[in-house]
């Protein structure tokens, strides 16, 4: 009788047991589900016919090492409330040819969305303006081409330059940098981004791919550098901060990047110049920590590079941005870019 009264309390524990361990994996996979849920529905809320974020009728496969996809040659549509035109030859601009006319200075100019001109008309970005303003002032003619594309890392572009932007014979390259372009979530090949990182062993792990695993870390991250800086420090202003960590992925990628385009300014013989496109919404903190780093970064590879953040620091975001739901420059902020640059290219590089 005791023996039957033990193995029904044994029975009992190891019944409770998988109930809580059923509930605990129950309760992750809910969870998991609920967070990849709210990410999907949350990059495509804005959706509507006036505000569409859908680029995959501009886009198509790319097979290189990081690039994902590229633009598509002739296609065109409405994208963030502006008319986009891919040209013949598969970038955002006007028809040009591939060979560069004996008596044209040519600048090619590459970065993400702010480059691109993400929402705004094409004469409205900053590289035609420049383009306009570098032809109404000089004899010389010159051609501007824009090669931005929506969302990147910096390797990703030198990538781009090296396969198919160099072919157009540049005079010049620009490089417009955006502080995210240190993030790794355009590029495909995650592991080239990591090869060097001490987690390196670990990232294909269950876990470490899980939603839930990387929504805990982030949380706890943040407040960790919240409370090493002694400040509050809102989402936008840690998200910035947090990808010029050491151990960030795209950190370790912007790096290989600025070298890239070294390697390929030496074995061209063309001259490259980086320009930070600040993000008006960060604390002066912050820019400044970031900033400086990208000088450092950028300067040991021995590249020049200017700051543009003095240009824009005092002005307020909302006279710059085109709307609440589109935090891209408009063309005010745009124009402003355009003048800075042409003064820093008469003074530094075209004279």
């Amino acid at each position: 009788m005791r023996r039957g009264i033990k193995l029904s309390k044994k029975q009992n524990q190891l019944t409770n047991i998988g109930l809580l361990i059923f509930t605990v994996i129950f309760i992750f996979i809910l969870f998991e589900f609920g967070i990849t849920y709210y990410g999907n529905l949350k990059d495509n809320q804005v959706q509507d016919k006036d505000f569409i974020t859908d680029e995959s009728p501009i886009r198509i496969k790319f097979n290189g090492t990081v690039l994902m996809d590229t633009l598509k040659p002739n296609s065109s549509m409405y994208l963030a409330g502006a008319y986009v035109k891919i040209n013949s030859l598969g970038f955002r601009d006007y028809e040009y040819s591939l060979k560069k006319p004996n008596d044209v200075f040519r600048i090619a100019v590459l970065g993400d969305s702010f480059t691109f001109g993400y929402g705004i008309e094409l004469e409205d970005t900053y590289t035609k303006q420049l383009e306009k303003m570098l032809n109404e002032n000089s004899s010389q003619k010159y051609e501007v081409l824009n090669f931005g594309g929506n969302g990147g890392n910096t390797l990703l572009e030198a990538e781009y330059l090296e396969k198919k932007v160099i072919n157009f014979e540049p005079d010049l390259v620009i490089v417009g940098f955006f502080p995210n372009d240190a993030d790794y979530e355009y590029i495909s090949d995650e592991e080239y981004c990591l090869k060097n990182n001490a987690n390196f062993q670990e990232k294909n792990s269950f876990i470490m791919q899980s939603s839930t695993y990387n929504f805990l870390v982030d949380r706890y991250n943040s407040i960790l550098k919240k409370q090493e800086l002694n400040e509050g420090l809102d989402d936008s202003n840690y998200y910035f901060l947090n990808l010029y960590s050491e151990d960030n992925p795209g950190f370790n990628c912007f790096k290989e990047g600025v070298k890239k385009f070294s390697e390929i300014s030496n074995k061209e013989n063309t001259k490259i110049i980086f320009i930070i496109i600040p993000s008006i919404g960060l604390t002066e903190e912050i820019s400044n920590i970031i900033y400086e780093k990208t000088i450092e970064i950028i300067s040991k590879n021995n590249l020049e590079v200017f700051n543009l953040y003095p240009f824009l620091k005092n002005i307020n975001k909302n006279d710059l941005y085109i709307s609440k739901k589109n935090a891209h420059y408009n063309y005010k902020g745009n124009k402003i870019i355009a003048e800075a640059l042409y003064e820093i290219l008469l003074n530094n590089t075209l004279n």
